[in-house]
């Protein structure tokens, strides 16, 4: 059985509502509240890799997401 993985955009529209959100937070609320943050970590990793999205540790010492700045102007910078 394949775990479901939300589309990019979606998790890029949520960062951008919730700067900061856990992989665990974005599972939780694309694929449901059982969903491991495993179902959408390797998304976000690639999203950070692509230079879309910067992760880094929260006060609460759990990963967080945030939107890259972008020189493009897209997401509204």
């Amino acid at each position: 059985m394949q775990t479901a993985t939300p589309h990019p955009e979606d998790v890029l529209a949520l960062i951008a509502q919730q700067p900061g959100i856990s992989d665990r937070e974005i599972a939780g609320r694309l694929l449901g509240a059982a969903a491991a943050s495993s179902a959408v970590n390797p998304l976000c990793r690639e999203l950070a890799n692509a230079g879309l999205v910067k992760r880094r540790l929260r006060k609460d010492a759990l990963l967080g997401n945030w939107l890259a700045e972008r020189q493009d102007g897209l997401f509204g910078d």
